[in-house]
């Protein structure tokens, strides 16, 4: 017999910490870039019930987390599978439980730090990456016995993302299903895409492709835009004047929450694999999407310096200055933001200057 408990109904606390972080896409370009250069292959897997392996704390005397304490349906206690005044103690993590993802976070973590194994005459170990938490990075030893680094693994909640040679993700992913039950492995292949915190991922004979044509077809397809006619140029400078200028009558309630929709989608495309939307998204252009849907990211195997692009528009259209920075790793766009500009620059070399530092700022943290 299988009992259903919802934890929705538990009262929140001001100090009760619910934050679990996750991996995000800088990280997930940055692995790949650094697999394409190493030429290493990757696959995907996930861990099923991850929740339900997670234990919940026991509410010790200095203890600041929730007890969790489940009162069994009055049908159970008339069959007499309970007993009247009967309570559950709930000694695992359940989903729909608000702090779920951090106490699992928090678990699978400590889990991830304590695994070691033996493959091919090699010890390996994990090491988490002090930069960005979610990303792993799998160390082996050489024959005099020094540390290198063979892959890397980024985890998004019960999802891994693992690169590195063949030898080393399949060793990686047995000792990890010693430990949970995972899915079959996807490996990244040139036929299909493999999907991984909400993009498509490639592997090319020279690198990886990133792309999420399946979503933007979702999203076309949604709007009822599958058969209109596209734009290759997102949106051009006359355009963007136009959309400044005020509307004639305030927009209604329908309109706000479809274009706040609408900006949504598009800044999840922005963010992961479009930084050539940076600018109109601003202008909330999308007839640009139908035609470009299978654009994405090549992340070459090109070894490289880290360079940072940056540029600035002073006041377009009397408007506010607008700024661009992208920062690359051999070729590859890994970070980008466009927007306007925080301080109001006096003159067009002010604007370069405020962009410049914004790079080197962006650059420092890659």
């Amino acid at each position: 017999m299988r009992i259903v408990a919802c934890g929705n109904f538990i009262p929140k606390r001001d100090e009760e910490d619910v934050f679990a972080s996750g991996s995000d896409a800088v990280g997930v370009r940055t692995a790949l870039k650094k697999g394409a250069i190493e030429d290493w292959c990757g696959t995907s897997v996930d861990i099923k019930t991850a929740f339900l392996n997670a234990p919940l704390p026991d509410g010790g005397e200095d203890s600041t987390e929730t007890v969790v304490l489940i009162r069994p349906p009055p049908l159970l206690v008339r069959l007499q599978y309970a007993q009247p005044g009967e309570w559950w103690l709930a000694k695992k993590v359940m989903y729909g439980l608000r702090q779920s993802p951090r106490v699992w976070g928090d678990f699978r973590d400590s889990i991830l730090r304590e695994v070691t194994w033996r493959n091919d005459e090699t010890d390996f170990e994990m090491e988490q990456s002090l930069v960005e938490p979610n990303m792993w990075k799998i160390m082996g030893e050489d024959g005099q016995h020094r540390k290198e680094l063979r892959g890397l693994v980024m985890m998004y909640v019960d999802d891994a993302l693992i690169l590195g040679s063949r030898r080393v993700v399949t060793s990686f992913v047995e000792e990890l299903s010693s430990r949970w039950e995972l899915s079959k492995p996807e490996w990244l292949n040139d036929q299909k895409p493999v999907r991984f915190l909400g993009m498509d991922l490639w592997k090319k004979e020279e690198g990886f492709f990133v792309s999420q044509e399946a979503y933007l077809k979702d999203v076309l397809r949604r709007r009822g835009m599958e058969e209109e006619k596209g734009y290759n140029i997102p949106i051009s400078k006359d355009q963007s004047q136009c959309l400044e200028e005020p509307q004639e009558t305030d927009p209604t309630i329908e309109e706000v929450r479809s274009a706040q929709k609408a900006t949504g989608e598009a800044m999840w495309l922005l963010i992961r694999t479009r930084p050539d939307l940076m600018f109109s998204l601003s202008k909330m252009c999308q007839n640009t999407l139908k035609r470009t849907q299978s654009l994405g990211i090549f992340i070459s195997n090109e070894e490289g310096a880290l360079e940072v692009f940056t540029d600035s528009s002073f006041g377009p259209g009397g408007q506010e200055s607008q700024g661009t920075v992208i920062v690359a790793w051999g070729g590859t766009p890994i970070m980008w933001k466009s927007g306007r500009q925080t301080l109001a620059p006096l003159s067009t070399a002010e604007s370069e200057l405020q962009e410049g530092i914004e790079g080197m700022t962006m650059g420092g943290q890659l």
